[in-house]
């Protein structure tokens, strides 16, 4: 099953429907997370009424990314279980299995395939078999950017900390050339309405569509990461990439607000 601009197309087999109509495969893309190169093998096995998910084959790729991101509460691997139940009794009056395994890669362009095996082809299912997704991988995974985060976590967790503690009271903002903040505070007294800081435009990120966009050319850091215009991520991995950008150019904190009806978000280092 491969998904190209958000469809997964089955590669092998006829269960394409069974699992399209059960959820499986985008179940298997939420364990995914929204974002990252992927190589990875689920195997499964009826438990009475239930489908558990009893094994996870997966190694980290040189270039980032192979296994999903962590589910700590095993909230995503729930949900499987029960899209892998329904799965299960679809296919009752079809060819019957107690065993299933399902192949998964993904690219650093969100294209993605999922390989079916059940029953006794299930012994054959394994890393090995599956295509390799890269190189490249994903901005926000390689090694590169994982150890320029680690080189910056003093700095970034300051930043963290400042731009926690904002008070985002304002009634209104703009940002005139990319470069200064106007804050405006319409119950202040008339002589603190307007506040003028200064400040320089990042990024956009859309969370419809799980996209980031560099706003800054050229790039502002040589790393491969600030030089990618745009990618995948997921909020939390955006604000992180910015507020590294705040702690690299010694700025105070991250400003982030909306700026459409689908809330996507204007992000700016600002200096006090």
């Amino acid at each position: 099953m491969r998904q190209d601009r958000g469809r997964t197309e089955l590669r092998k087999g006829d269960s394409a429907r069974y699992i399209r109509a059960s959820g499986v495969d985008q179940a298997i893309e939420g364990l995914a997370g929204p974002y990252g190169v992927r190589r990875f093998v689920l195997f499964f096995e009826v438990r009475g009424e239930s489908v558990r998910l009893v094994q996870l084959a997966a190694v980290n790729l040189a270039w980032g990314g192979g296994p999903p991101p962590p589910d700590p509460l095993g909230e995503r691997v729930q949900a499987l279980e029960r899209t892998m139940g329904r799965l299960y009794r679809n296919m009752a009056t079809g060819p019957r299995w107690t065993r299933c395994a399902m192949g998964y890669t993904r690219d650093v362009d969100g294209r993605s395939s999922i390989f079916p095996s059940f029953g006794d082809a299930v012994d054959s299912a394994d890393l090995s078999s599956l295509p390799m997704p890269g190189p490249p991988g994903h901005p926000l995974e390689t090694p590169e950017t994982l150890n320029l985060l680690a080189q910056w976590d003093g700095p970034l967790t300051e930043v963290r900390g400042r731009t926690a503690v904002v008070s985002a009271d304002w009634d209104d903002w703009e940002i005139k050339d990319d470069t200064t903040l106007f804050l405006h505070y319409d119950s202040a007294q008339e002589s603190d309405q307007l506040r003028r800081l200064r400040c320089r435009v990042l990024a956009t990120y859309a969370p419809r569509w799980s996209r980031f966009v560099w706003q800054i050319d050229p790039p502002i850091f040589k790393e491969t990461i600030f030089a990618t215009s745009t990618f995948s991520a997921s909020w939390d991995a955006a604000a992180e990439i910015c507020m590294l950008c705040v702690a690299r150019m010694r700025a105070s904190w991250l400003f982030a607000q909306p700026i459409d009806e689908h809330d996507k978000m204007l992000l700016a280092a600002v200096w006090l």
